[in-house]
């Protein structure tokens, strides 16, 4: 399974100079970034899609590996 690295989508936001009300407007609540952030959930593909077109990111670029992807790669 492939999870959002909440730290990464906070990084990229931060540097676009957003807060997370400004991140969220038109797309989602402000308390769903704010928990996409903290790794409380993560989020479907257009509430993402969306953040990260706002940001000018890919998708890709705040994705991570989890550990269970790994190990099934190394058994494969």
């Amino acid at each position: 399974m492939i999870k959002v690295d909440g730290a990464l989508l906070k990084e990229y936001r931060k540097k676009k100079g957003l807060t997370q009300v400004q991140l969220a407007e038109g797309i989602c609540e402000q308390a769903t970034v704010s928990n996409i952030e903290n790794k409380n959930m993560s989020p479907g593909i257009n509430i993402l899609s969306a953040l990260c077109k706002k940001l000018n990111v890919e998708i890709s670029d705040i994705l991570v590996e989890t550990e269970e992807d790994k190990i099934r790669k190394k058994i494969n």
